[in-house]
């Protein structure tokens, strides 16, 4: 079974969106968790009620732990859900753990992407230190190693600023046999970045540079909100944008192409 828990402190217009893509576009078995993390009481309640109406389960999320920053709030709930619900619950699964802001838009199976591996990520380096993000991370929960000694916290590693998912570092070093896939990925889509060829002609045609959504192992789009943040034109276009990227291929209208692009950079 697939385990997917997502953490969610905002946008709880997402919550049905993302959940009606994965069950169009995911074809292994699989349970959604929402992580329950509303910045305050209101987004709490319209988080929980987004989850029954969307027909995934809500798990509240504690709030004693650390929000020192948005990153480091993150971890934290992705932290607590691997420390007291799957490391009890979940060791015979493969687990996701899933951006909110992460949509499919492509079929793909995790069971015959990680196959025998223990982990896939997309990596992430900074100087040396290479990592794996948590935004899209799926645990093989039977291949790993230690499981218990799992730290996905962002911080410092060896000097170097290292973001979600960073200290997972010392996890792989740790165990230097570990089998892990590499998730493929897009950066940013735009001319300076080369890959505006990614999309398909019809969401070519109606893209804007600026929206600078990525794509992850061609079924995964990763929309970003920061881009557009202190636009509020460009920011209600693109999610006007999203939502149509999204429902258009869950109805089959729109096929997302295969993407053989890396980023290196």
């Amino acid at each position: 079974m697939i385990k997917i828990f997502i953490p969610s402190c905002k946008n709880p217009e997402f919550i049905r969106l993302q959940a009606d893509s994965i069950r169009a576009q995911l074809i292994d078995d699989f349970e959604i968790f929402i992580l329950n993390d509303g910045l305050d009481a209101d987004l709490v309640k319209e988080i929980s009620e987004a989850c029954i109406d969307a027909g995934v389960t809500c798990i509240d999320v504690p709030k004693n732990l650390i929000h020192s920053s948005a990153s480091v709030a993150h971890c934290a709930v992705v932290q607590w859900a691997y420390d007291n619900i799957i490391l009890n619950e979940c060791m015979d699964d493969i687990v996701v753990i899933m951006d909110s802001d992460m949509f499919m838009v492509r079929q793909f199976s995790f069971n015959d992407f990680i196959s025998d591996n223990a982990i896939a990520g997309l990596p992430q380096t900074r100087g040396p230190i290479t990592y794996y993000f948590t935004g899209l991370l799926a645990l093989n929960m039977q291949k790993l190693p230690s499981p218990s000694r799992l730290n996905q916290f962002c911080g410092i590693v060896r000097g170097h600023n290292v973001d979600a998912g960073g200290m997972l570092w010392h996890y792989v070093n740790e165990n230097p046999t570990i089998k892990i896939r590499n998730i493929e990925h897009t950066s940013h889509i735009h001319s300076c970045n080369n890959n505006l060829d990614v999309l398909c002609d019809d969401v070519r045609s109606r893209y804007n540079e600026n929206y600078r959504i990525e794509i992850l192992q061609s079924s995964f789009l990763h929309y970003g909100g920061a881009s557009t943040r202190n636009d509020p034109i460009t920011q209600k276009e693109k999610r006007e944008f999203l939502f149509w990227v999204v429902e258009e291929t869950a109805l089959g209208e729109i096929e997302m192409p295969e993407i053989s692009y890396v980023f290196r950079g």
